[in-house]
């Protein structure tokens, strides 16, 4: 995630002595919160969903095939969560994220599941 760090007039922004709640846990790689602490900010974690595993993984794992077998074009990763998922999924079935980020192109929804992508992917979105 892109995070400016000078406003319009060219100034350099800065969030010091400003505490910034993130919903998430610290342990969650999708954060933004280092670009924040750059910044200045202080960040509070305040994690307000716990993600769980999906009960039953055979419809997961017959995409994945489906899509490393060229099926699919397109992958939709609407939030964080579903590429945190998709990630240790990969990583159980050690599937290379570059593998399927080869196979499929990538449509993701806000910042945060940029950022995720980025992180648990290693997708490049330059």
């Amino acid at each position: 995630m892109q995070t400016p760090t000078h406003t319009q007039a060219g100034q350099t922004a800065s969030l010091a002595g400003m505490r910034v709640a993130l919903a998430w846990g610290a342990d969650e790689a999708h954060t933004p919160a280092a670009e924040l602490q750059d910044l200045g900010a202080e960040v509070v974690y305040y994690p307000c969903l716990e993600r769980l595993p999906p009960a039953d993984l055979t419809a997961l794992d017959q995409a994945l095939d489906q899509a490393l077998a060229g099926v699919y074009t397109w992958l939709l990763l609407p939030s964080a969560s579903a590429v945190l998922t998709l990630s240790e999924r990969c990583d159980q079935r050690q599937i290379a994220p570059a593998r399927l980020t080869q196979a499929v192109r990538l449509a993701l929804f806000g910042a945060t599941t940029r950022l995720a992508a980025q992180t648990a992917l290693g997708v490049d979105l330059q």
